[in-house]
């Protein structure tokens, strides 16, 4: 029954690929992020189930960080669109998501009487449905407001960070959990505050995103608004300039009529070309 709780690991570890990979901005195309995650994820994710069965899981959960988080950390980082704390937030939010449903079914299982039936089974039914929600909920909020916010994301992804070390080293050091019941409500309580927390965050970036774009919609209007005031300042000066014209036109034919009056051909025609040269 042991192969069946590592098979149920590693397929739960391949799912935090999965969860990153929806929510990953990549700077080349989708297809070469594939081809290249494949080519360097794929030998990596078979190393790590070799050591998950040759050194159990207890000892796994402490190597995890070094044989499989970092490597694939830093290959995912020179992949990125974002280099930043939007990178390493993602990052540790799709480990933290995956690492506490392994945790919670490991705790469940064993008061269920330690068979990894029920581990296993959830497991199995449980990510690929929260990879279905993550593909067709969060992935659109999330890339836009990786496009929109600039700001926060390292404080986020710091506090996400402590997380993720906190559930890896309380989870089976010294000994697993369940061997530590004294431990054990505190270690339920960190798991019932992950989601409050995560949540807290999108909230949070979700606000910015939106006064972001209240401040450039602002910016667009007061553009808007100075190009129309332009306008106005334009069409005044050219209704100055046209009753200006229309005045002097009134006076030139109340000289010419005069001059009609009296007769005085010649000066009406000596007015005219001037009127007309000028």
């Amino acid at each position: 029954m042991t192969a069946l709780r590592e098979a149920s690991t590693m397929y739960a570890s391949f799912f935090s690929l999965v969860l990153f990979m929806l929510l990953f901005s990549s700077r080349y195309p989708w297809k070469k992020t594939i081809t290249l995650t494949i080519a360097l994820m794929g030998p990596l994710l078979i190393a790590n189930f070799v050591l998950l069965c040759l050194l159990g899981p207890v000892v796994m959960s402490t190597l995890l960080l070094l044989t499989c988080s970092l490597p694939s950390l830093i290959f995912f980082w020179f992949l990125s669109k974002y280099r930043d704390g939007r990178f390493f937030f993602t990052y540790f939010f799709c480990d933290t998501v995956i690492l506490e449903i392994i945790d919670i079914t490991s705790i469940l299982d064993y008061f269920l009487g330690d068979t990894y039936v029920f581990m296993s089974v959830t497991r199995f039914l449980l990510c690929p449905v929260i990879a279905l929600a993550c593909y067709k909920w969060l992935r659109p909020v999330y890339i836009r407001l990786q496009d929109k916010v600039e700001k926060g994301w390292y404080t986020f992804s710091a506090i996400a960070l402590i997380f993720y070390v906190m559930m890896s080293i309380d989870i089976s050091v010294p000994s697993h959990i369940t061997q530590r019941p004294q431990q054990l409500p505190a270690f339920i309580l960190l798991l019932i505050l992950l989601p409050f927390f995560y949540c807290h965050i999108f909230s949070t970036l979700a606000y910015q995103q939106e006064a972001h774009e209240t401040a450039e919609q602002k910016k667009i209007q007061a553009l808007q608004v100075a190009s129309l005031l332009s306008r106005i300042e334009e069409f005044r000066v050219s209704n100055a300039q046209l009753q200006q014209e229309r005045h002097n036109f009134r006076h030139q034919m109340r000289t010419i009529a005069a001059l009609a009056e009296k007769s005085d051909l010649a000066t009406i025609i000596q007015t005219t070309a001037e009127y007309t040269q000028s």
